[in-house]
Order: structure tokens, then sequence, then C-alpha cells
């Protein structure tokens, strides 16, 4: 098995599985939420996974819990050196495979409370980190057969929420 791997029982239901043996994502926001759940799924299925988060001390312990095939990265999503960086370290560990854009941020307010600084820094969270991870990982992935990136995306952003002006922008 690559990256040191070994099928775990971490699947739903005891299920040993092997789907996403041989993978290697990326996963931005990787320390909670939706990025540690995709993260548990994928090394579950055999993928080893890179955990990009500015929360250091949860994506260490996350990837400690996970085991050898997950690891944990610092990542800024709205700064282009680390994306550089964390794609440079991934091909250390591998082929990578899979960009996960998952981490953001909402802050609660409407569009009367929310002021421009909450709204600029919700838009460089949400969208500019999209936005980068796609730029790297366009470049690392063009080649590799099979590669995907998947962008995770909010319903509020298709029906907006009154009480979530820069979220449901972003």
């Amino acid at each position: 098995m690559r990256y040191g791997m070994q099928a775990t029982d971490r699947g739903e239901k005891g299920m040993r599985g092997n789907r996403l043996a041989g993978k290697l994502a990326i996963i931005s926001g990787g320390a909670s939420g939706i990025g540690a759940a995709t993260a548990r799924r994928f090394t579950a299925e055999g993928a080893a996974v890179l955990l990009g988060d500015i929360q250091e001390q949860k994506a260490e312990e996350l990837a400690k819990e996970l085991g050898p095939s997950a690891h944990a990265c610092r990542l800024d999503v709205t700064r282009a050196e680390e994306w550089e960086a964390l794609v440079k370290r991934a091909a250390l560990l591998g082929e990578l495979t899979t960009i996960i854009n998952s981490a953001g941020v909402s802050i609660p307010g409407s569009i009367e409370d929310t002021d421009l600084e909450a709204f600029h820094h919700t838009m460089k969270i949400n969208l500019d980190g999209v936005f980068l991870g796609c730029k790297f990982g366009v470049a690392a992935l063009r080649e590799v057969p099979g590669a995907a990136i998947v962008n995770v995306a909010s319903v509020l952003g298709v029906q907006a929420g009154a009480d979530f002006a820069a979220y449901s922008a972003s």
C-alpha cells in the first residue's frame, strides 16, 4: 500500500473500505467541521490526507487519531505561499490526487449589521481561499488521471439567510 496506509475499521458500521486507496488529498479546514468529517471518511476508505488548517493543534490531534496516513499542516487559505508550500509538501508524500476546499467562516450579521471589514474577512477566507486552492490545485493535478478538486459550499449560497449577509454572498 502507498503512503504507509493500512485498511482501517473506521468506515460506517465497521466496514473496511479501500475505495480511495492510493489517493492523497489536501483538505483545507481539515481540523474541524466538514473538513474533519471528510478526513475521517477519506482515511477510512484508504486515502492519505493532509489536514491544512490554521488550527494547528486541532489538526495535529486529529492526525494522531486518524493514524499514519494523516498529516497535520499549517494552512492559512488566504496566503498563496502557504498553499504553494502545502502542495510541495504533498509531493513529498506521493502523487497528489485531490484537493478539498472546505475551509470557511460564517460571522452572523444582517446586511445592516455587518461592517465592511467583517465582509472582507469572510470573502478573503471563503472566496480567496477557494480560488487559491483551485489555482495551486489545478497546477498540481493537471496531469493526474482521475484527480479532483471539490469545493464545499453552503445552501445559504443558493438561498440567502437574512442574518448571514457576508456568508451568503460568499
